[in-house]
């Protein structure tokens, strides 16, 4: 190679380098990044914000640059909002912001999820340029109880209960290490360790039965109690949650019948008996039977007996015999109950003391005239 094919073949490599540098000088560079999500993160069923910005690093500017945004599902652009945007002109090193309203499908997985954009000059689709940016979704769980039943239905002073309910998640994002407590109340208490409950994870629309033993403390009252369930669960960004459920226990009460005292009463002709209610709660309705061997003497009837109070049923008088006093009543859930209790009955009817005492009196008396008829006799 001779010296003036070296300088001819240097001058065209310089002239190439010098053409390939000014194009690329010259030439616009576009990037497409987030600047915000509101809000942040989206959940599923959300309108989201998503602002962006579309930049100009290059030497040279933009012309007619068209931005189109790739919306797939889970997402869908909300009527109005324009897939394909145009710029008519973005200057090197300059960058103009917009922004896209999508919503986010109720059934969407918590994600980051990638949305596409493209960018090419008007006219001329051949050459594309693709960004992406990440658009987060995270589900927040919602727990909720329900069909809460109790086994035995009727719930009574010093009961031990099955306390069962169904815990629910109606949220859109899971719960983890979930909790529930059952609180160690006055007239309440959980029975050992099955007033707590762990569930290791608990998806949208699931559910779970749960069970725990309660003991009614014995002096509770007729009442509808209202113990907080404590749950406690991480969500899906691992943040600690706590929240309380109140649920409905309603008391019944107890109604005991005692008979406390049986007395005759001679003079009125009358068997009186004394019942006291040592249970929790009224009697309603309260009739008592007596009958004495299989037959009836008499009824007697109040219309209620509180809860440690008394009350006296009058029959006519019956001496000896056995049998039962039958009472029916009315409970706290207008349900109707019977009791029987023994009846023995070995009386007898005292001797009159008025007939003895009036004759000692007369006896006296005569006594008496005749000491005071012999001086009489004797001073004559």
């Amino acid at each position: 190679m001779n010296g003036k094919t070296i300088v001819f073949s240097c001058f065209v490599f310089v002239m190439l380098a010098a053409a390939n540098a000014s194009a690329l000088v010259g030439s616009p560079s576009i990037d497409i990044v987030l600047t915000n999500q509101t809000p942040y993160p989206a959940e599923p069923g959300d309108v989201v914000t998503l602002g962006v910005e579309v930049q100009n690093n290059g030497y040279g500017a933009a012309e007619n640059l068209v931005v189109e945004i790739n919306v797939t599902d889970p997402f869908m652009l909300l009527p109005g909002e324009e897939q394909t945007k145009t710029f008519v002109k973005i200057g090197a090193s300059k960058s103009v912001k917009t922004s896209y309203k999508l919503h986010v499908d109720s059934h969407a997985v918590s994600d980051n999820y990638k949305i596409k954009f493209f960018s090419y000059q008007s006219g001329d689709t051949s050459i594309k340029r693709m960004n992406e940016i990440s658009l987060n979704v995270q589900g927040n769980p919602n727990l909720i109880i329900e069909d809460v039943t109790t086994n035995p239905g009727r719930l009574n002073p010093g009961d031990v209960v099955q306390l069962k309910f169904r815990i629910k998640n109606v949220g859109t994002g899971s719960a983890k290490d979930i909790e529930i407590q059952f609180p160690n109340t006055t007239y309440l208490k959980p029975v050992l360790s099955t007033g707590e409950v762990y569930i290791e994870e608990l998806g949208p629309g699931e559910t779970r039965d749960v069970e725990m033993d309660i003991s009614i403390d014995s002096s509770a009252e007729q009442e509808t109690y209202t113990p907080e369930l404590t749950i406690s669960y991480r969500d899906e960004g691992n943040a600690l949650a706590t929240d309380t459920k109140i649920i409905g226990l309603s008391v019944s009460g107890s109604i005991n019948l005692e008979i406390i005292k049986i007395e005759p009463l001679y003079e009125r002709n009358i068997l009186r008996i004394e019942v006291a209610n040592k249970g929790t709660t009224e009697a309603k309705s309260l009739e008592a039977k007596l009958i004495i061997g299989n037959k009836t003497i008499d009824i007697d009837y109040v219309s209620q007996l509180k809860e440690n109070r008394k009350t006296t049923f009058d029959f006519p008088l019956v001496l000896k015999g056995t049998g039962n006093l039958v009472m029916d009543y009315i409970g706290p859930g207008i349900e109707k109950n019977q009791v029987s209790k023994e009846i023995v009955l070995n009386y007898e009817i005292p001797s009159s003391g008025n007939g003895t005492l009036t004759g000692a009196a007369v006896i006296v008396v005569l006594v008496i005239l005749y000491i005071f008829w012999r001086k009489f006799r004797k001073k004559k």
